[in-house]
């Protein structure tokens, strides 16, 4: 959802639950676009008016998910590639307004590596990934997302950590 949000502010679209992840020698990252989708359930596409037009709706009961090509939406806004800049822990919390609060790389790690590593099938190219994602954690500011009733300026938010650093 947030990054449907942040699509819909008008920022550029890299990916949803997959993104590929490099490093460099000199230890950036780059993300990488896996799927230019999103699959969003029918409650969370009722959040988003614009895009709901353009939701192809699963075809058994089982899969209640629609799938949004997003390229398809506004192609000048996908990414296929950009560097990793931080790091944004989405969570839903009982406040009134959306906003940023810093992470530590342990939270961040805990947050990110269990469904990331659900998804490397040999025990030890996790143990590698999981270096890979401590590394990326190391290397990044990283944020709690707060989203809470009102998540108008969601997409300000992100920006501003897209800009760099500075005060939260």
């Amino acid at each position: 959802s947030v990054t449907l949000h942040c699509f819909q502010a008008g920022l550029s679209y890299l990916g949803d639950d997959c993104v590929g992840l490099v490093s460099d020698a000199a230890g950036r990252f780059t993300g990488h676009s896996v799927f230019c989708s999103a699959n969003v359930t029918p409650d969370h596409l009722l959040r988003f008016k614009g895009l709901a037009p353009y939701a192809i709706r699963g075809q058994t009961p089982v899969e209640d998910k629609s799938l949004l090509f997003l390229t398809d939406i506004a192609p000048g806004r996908f990414t296929p590639q950009t560097t990793i800049v931080a790091m944004l822990l989405p969570r839903v919390l009982p406040v009134a307004r959306a906003g940023l609060r810093p992470a530590s790389k342990r939270e961040a790690l805990l947050r990110i590596a269990p469904s990331t590593l659900c998804w490397v099938p040999e025990a030890t190219e996790r143990r590698t990934a999981f270096e890979r994602l401590s590394r990326l954690a190391d290397s990044v500011p990283t944020y709690w997302i707060d989203l809470g009733q009102d998540i108008g300026g969601l997409g300000n938010l992100v920006d501003d950590v897209l800009a760099g650093p500075g005060p939260l």
